[in-house]
Formats: C-alpha cells, sequence, structure tokens
C-alpha cells in the first residue's frame, strides 16, 4: 500500500461518508498518518493537526478512564495480531467543547479495520467512528426510569411518590428532547459544512484540470512517493501515450536513456531535500523523434506544511538547443581551424627564439618570449571553446584511471610556480589519496582554479593549496588572498560564459567558460564543486570527488 497521506488517497479520503482516521502499527505510538474532515468535525477538532499524533493523544488521562484507555489499546492490539476486524460497541473518551474551554461526555463506536502490506503484514487500521452519546443517553433514562419504577412498585410507593416520580420522568423526556434537537441542530450544521467544504474542493479542482488541460505546458503532479498521479492532455499529445500509461513511473520509457538516469538523481536530490529543481530532458514525441525540454519542479505543502508531493512544468526548448548546437558546431569548427596556424606560428616563433638566444639578441628573445605566451594564452582560450562544444555535443570523454590526488595537485601546484613569479603558492602536504577519475580533466580543474587565483589577487600575495581525505571523498581547495565575490555573484559563477562586471575585473581577460568546464568536468565524477568568499578577504575554491569514482 502506498502512503496513506499521497494527493489522491487523502483527496479520496476527505470525500468519504464517514468520520475516519488511518492510524500506523508502531506500538504503543500508533502513529495518526490520515484524518478527513468528517472526523475533525464530529470530533469537535476542526483545524486542529492530528497528524503525527499518537492514538493516546486523543484518548488521554484528561478525556478518558484508565478503563477505556485499556479497551482501545487491546482492541487495536488485537486487531494487528490476529488480522482481523476488531468493533467496539460503546467506549468512552470525552470530546472538547464547541468553544474548546471544556470537555463533554461523549461515548463512541469504534471498528478497526486492518491494512496489510506487500509483506504479509499488517502496517495501518482503518479506524471508523461513530458519536452514541445521544443512544446512551437514552439508554440511560430509559434504565433509571426503569429502575426507579421497579423501586417504586417493590417499596408500594404512595400515590404522591408516583407523581412525583412522573414529573422526574417528565423533566427527563424534556431534558431528552432539547439533548435531541440539539444534536439534530448539530447534524444539519455539520452536514451543510460538509457539503460546503466539498464543493469548495469540488470547484478548486475543475478550476485546475480546466487550466492545465488547456495549456501547451506539460503538466505533471507526483505525491510524495514520486508516483505520479496526474497529467495534462499536452503530454498525450506529444507522446502519443494514453494517460494511464504515463502515471506512477510510466513516463519513463519516453524519456531519452542518455537524459534518463541524469534526470532522476537530479529529482531524487530535488524530493530529499524538499527544493525546486530545475533539467533539460529529452522526451520521445508521437513521431518517435526526440524533443529538448525545459523541466522545472516545485515542491507542494498543505495548510498545516506538511509536503504532498510536486508539480513539474515542462516547456518545448528544442528549437533552442538546435540554435545552440549549430552555435557549438561552429565555434567547434572555427576553433579547430585557428590551431593549425596557431601551431606553425608557434613553431616558427621557437625557431626565431632559439636563433635570438644563440646570437645573445635580448631584446629579439625577450620579444619573441612574450610572443610565446600570448600563443599559450590564445591557444587555451581557443581549447577551452573547443572543450565547451565538445562538452554541450556529448562528445568530451571522461577516461578514468586509479591515481594519488595528492601527487597530482603536487604536480599542477609546482608547475603553476614554475612559470609565473607574482604570486607565492604553498602546498599544503597531505596522506596519499588514491582516486578513480580521469587525471588529465582532474589536471585541469585544478590548473584552473590556480590561474584564476593568480589572476584575482594582487601581486606578491599568497595562494594555499590543500588536499585532503574527508570520509568517502577527497577535498582540494584553492584559497587566494584577493578581492573576494560578492553573495548575488556566486550562484552564477560557475554557468557558462559568466563574468562578474566590475572596475576590478575590466581588465582581467577571460571568457566566463574555465569554472563553467570545471563544473562539468567535477559533475560528471560525481563530484561537488563551490566557493566561499568574503569580499576583501578572498576566496576559497573546493571540489570533492568519491574515492571509488
Amino acid at each position: 500500500m502506498n502512503a496513506p497521506n499521497d494527493t489522491l488517497f487523502q483527496m479520496l479520503f476527505n470525500h468519504l461518508s464517514e468520520p475516519r482516521i488511518v492510524i500506523k502499527a508502531d506500538a504503543p505510538r500508533y502513529t495518526i498518518v490520515a484524518c478527513n474532515e468528517l472526523y475533525k468535525m464530529v470530533s469537535n477538532t476542526v483545524g486542529q493537526d492530528l497528524i503525527g499524533k499518537g492514538i493516546k493523544d486523543l484518548t488521554d488521562s484528561s478525556r478518558s478512564s484508565k478503563e477505556s484507555e485499556a479497551v482501545i489499546q487491546q482492541a487495536i492490539e488485537r486487531a494487528i495480531r490476529n488480522n482481523e476486524v476488531v468493533k467496539l460497541a460503546a467506549v468512552r473518551y470525552d470530546m472538547p467543547s464547541a468553544n474548546g474551554q471544556a470537555t463533554e461526555a461523549a461515548w463512541w463506536q469504534t471498528e478497526y479495520v486492518p491494512i496489510v502490506g506487500a509483506d504479509g503484514h499488517v502496517q495501518y487500521l482503518m479506524c471508523t467512528t461513530h458519536n452514541i452519546t445521544h443512544h446512551i443517553l437514552i439508554n440511560e433514562v430509559k434504565k433509571a426510569a426503569t429502575e426507579r419504577a421497579d423501586a417504586l412498585t417493590r417499596e408500594q410507593m404512595t400515590n404522591e411518590e408516583l407523581t412525583a416520580v412522573n414529573e422526574e420522568l417528565a423533566l427527563a423526556n424534556q431534558e431528552l428532547y432539547h439533548a435531541q434537537e440539539t444534536l439534530r441542530k448539530l447534524n444539519e450544521d455539520l452536514e451543510e459544512r460538509i457539503k460546503s467544504r466539498t464543493k469548495e474542493l469540488s470547484e478548486s479542482e475543475v478550476r485546475f484540470r480546466a487550466m492545465a488541460e488547456g495549456t501547451d505546458v506539460l503538466i505533471a503532479v507526483s505525491d510524495i512517493t514520486r508516483n505520479t498521479v496526474y497529467c495534462n492532455k499536452a503530454w498525450i499529445t506529444l507522446t502519443g501515450q494514453p494517460r494511464q500509461d504515463l502515471l506512477g513511473f510510466g513516463w519513463i520509457k519516453v524519456v531519452h536513456p542518455d537524459d534518463m538516469e541524469r534526470h532522476l538523481n537530479s529529482c531524487l536530490s530535488a524530493f530529499k531535500e524538499r527544493l525546486p529543481y530545475t533539467d533539460e530532458i529529452r522526451i520521445v514525441n508521437h513521431q518517435g523523434s526526440y524533443r529538448w525540454l525545459l523541466a522545472k519542479g516545485t515542491p507542494l505543502f498543505d495548510s498545516n506544511d506538511n509536503f504532498t508531493g510536486y508539480i513539474s512544468s515542462f516547456i518545448d526548448i528544442h528549437e533552442r538547443k538546435q540554435d545552440e548546437q549549430r552555435k557549438n558546431d561552429f565555434i567547434g569548427m572555427v576553433s579547430h581551424e585557428l590551431k593549425t596556424p596557431l601551431t606553425s606560428l608557434n613553431g616558427y616563433i621557437q625557431m626565431l627564439l632559439a636563433k635570438a638566444n644563440k646570437a645573445e639578441d635580448t631584446f629579439t628573445a625577450g620579444a619573441l618570449t612574450k610572443a610565446v605566451n600570448q600563443i599559450k594564452k590564445m591557444t587555451a582560450l581557443i581549447n577551452g571553446f573547443l572543450n565547451v562544444s565538445r562538452l554541450e555535443s556529448g562528445k568530451i570523454q571522461v577516461n578514468k584511471q586509479t591515481f594519488l590526488m595528492d601527487e597530482l595537485v603536487k604536480e599542477m601546484t609546482e608547475e603553476a610556480a614554475l612559470i609565473q613569479s607574482t604570486h607565492k603558492i604553498v602546498f599544503l602536504p597531505c596522506n596519499p589519496v588514491s582516486v578513480l577519475a580521469d587525471r588529465d580533466k582532474i589536471g585541469s580543474v585544478i590548473s584552473n582554479l590556480l590561474s584564476n587565483a593568480i589572476k584575482y589577487s594582487p601581486r606578491g600575495k599568497q595562494i594555499e593549496v590543500k588536499c585532503e581525505e574527508m570520509g568517502n571523498e577527497v577535498q582540494v581547495s584553492v584559497k587566494d588572498e584577493g578581492m573576494g565575490i560578492k553573495p548575488e555573484n556566486v550562484e552564477k559563477l560557475f554557468d557558462r560564459y559568466y563574468r562578474i562586471e566590475s572596475k576590478h575585473t575590466q581588465n582581467i581577460s577571460g571568457f566566463g567558460i574555465g569554472l563553467y568546464l570545471c563544473a562539468e568536468i567535477v559533475q560528471r565524477h560525481n563530484g561537488k564543486i563551490w566557493v566561499e568568499s568574503q569580499i576583501g578577504k578572498g576566496s576559497t575554491f573546493y571540489f570533492s570527488l568519491p574515492l571509488q569514482g
């Protein structure tokens, strides 16, 4: 059985014509996991949140006797132990008055029906209860009257005594009449409130479905178990699949195989944290071709702030993705064509530099050295664009191998220190840490973080590099003493082509692709990358990788 408070169950449960609650078989608490509106109305608990409370919270010592508590406890235990329906003819536990200031005597007729799970054991009890107070009161009055009459007969009561008894009976009948009238009015009020609430829920459902069915945006609603309980007409139009086949987890079969695992992981992470999510996936349409959709999910909460599932929208972005692909293909082609003349140019300049050094022509050698450095920058920039193009076209490969992360970090740190003399780079020694990853690509991540630390911190400042094992992960950090990053820029820092525009960065070269590539490489290793920063004090960039890849 699915969780009893999912969206579809709760809607049907609230429309039941009898007051009911569902309790979990988690002795001795017996937690309430579902409660319909009718139960709250007959028990004067409207507006209270009964979900999550134990059954004893409804039958505590202030509202019931120890004997009543024991009877209820034994009935629940018997229903769970024997997997049988148990009925209690009449048990007293008082309910709060309408103004909530006191309690009123109340008797209840209750039935406990076991709900068996897939493992064959009782997991829940459906509890149906009826207020039989007026029947009990009538019977008590009748019993008292009968006993009194019998006593008067046995004692040969006088006519005066009989008259008094009759008066008492008349008074009792009058009180009983008033009690019945009060109960009748309460029942009428209760019925009217139920009708009103049912009408409100029905109208709200009609409005939502009219809106959802009339839009071209794909809309889906899922419950707390991630089962899809509703999808709109746009899903059927796009996929050609019957609505019933898309419910539950049936929608997975129309997702592109290359996107399926990533999208499921994105949804699962969001569900665990109850956070919104955004993803881009491909869905096969009724013609058998795939369309790109932008998926956005938002968590849903009820009036008591209890999580009830997600509502997700899917917008067609196929044309935009095709435009991006054409742009990436163009960038890739141009970048590749630029590499060939740059390689030749670099070769010629290296030859000229060697001749200038041999001829001890320091001016020419210095100029050629600067030209070589500019070619290196240009080559790095072209390689960055090529990597972006390969990444977004799915052509970039991750070739994992086992290596020592501490050795790689030390190697990249020494290389960075060798090619620059403006900053002091310090590598804090760490114990050997073995990881399964793509050594070259992780090396490029470290190199990029070091390059940024050099670019965005003043000359003469220290850059600190750390590598440490933390549980089942290895964590690498690069700390600088630069200008720092404003909080509003941190969220966008790893976006493609994003650059912080300020008077401090306007003269620093770059196209905003380095950190984007770092983030993509780390994520393809199932790792995490983030930054901590303070304005005027510097930034520390971190990334972590699982030890087993």
